[in-house]
């Protein structure tokens, strides 16, 4: 049986993206367990006692039908200043599973880098742990083609923050810099320059 993964931030005695994760979830149910009710994430965590001192952290669940998993820890932001390009056939991590297999042997192949931009028929997609903006001219394009379409991309998808855009080996040197973003991520908080990717 599959399972799934929530990694929510909570900032600022907030969780930002809420209603962005309970859409995700409400997607999971429909697709593996048709007809379930999903969880309401805003009652799960109402019961929880959160850190009270305005800091990052990362509140993760894991579950199936129900949550069976539940941690929080303190988030700060790696250190990553390059990235490899890694060519793949295609494969589906769509939702967010706990099984990131996949990632993670495309991880090992970064060599020197950081880590690592997952390319699948040309089409950029996303790092082993987020998604990616591309920054030109002051402004913020994601790929059209992400193996996940994370909260904050969606957020910032949302709001008018970022533009998608069909991105692919071949014109990524039009852009100044790629960002990593995910729930915990805000943009320009890992900024690589261009010339850091690695092919």
């Amino acid at each position: 049986m599959f399972r799934f993964i929530e990694s929510i931030c909570f900032e600022d005695y907030d969780f930002p993206l809420l209603k962005q994760h309970q859409e995700r979830v409400n997607r999971t149910f429909e697709n593996f367990y048709p007809g379930q009710k999903p969880f309401d994430l805003n009652n799960l965590l109402s019961f929880k006692e959160m850190p009270q001192d305005g800091d990052r952290y990362k509140v993760r669940i894991v579950y199936n039908e129900i949550p069976e998993e539940f941690s929080i820890t303190k988030y700060s932001p790696k250190s990553i200043d390059s990235l490899k390009l890694i060519e793949t056939p295609s494969f589906d991590y769509s939702f967010k599973f706990e099984n990131r297999e996949n990632l993670s042997q495309l991880n090992s192949l970064k060599e020197s880098a950081q880590d690592i931009i997952i390319v699948i028929d040309g089409k950029v997609t996303d790092s082993s742990y987020s998604n990616l903006l591309f920054k030109k001219k002051g402004v913020y394009y994601t790929p059209e083609t992400p193996l996940l379409a994370g909260t904050r991309r969606q957020y910032l998808l949302e709001n008018g923050h970022i533009t998608e855009k069909d991105i692919n080996v071949g014109n990524i040197d039009e852009f100044e810099s790629v960002c990593l973003i995910n729930a915990m991520l805000k943009p320009g908080e890992i900024e690589i320059p261009i010339e850091n990717i690695i092919r």
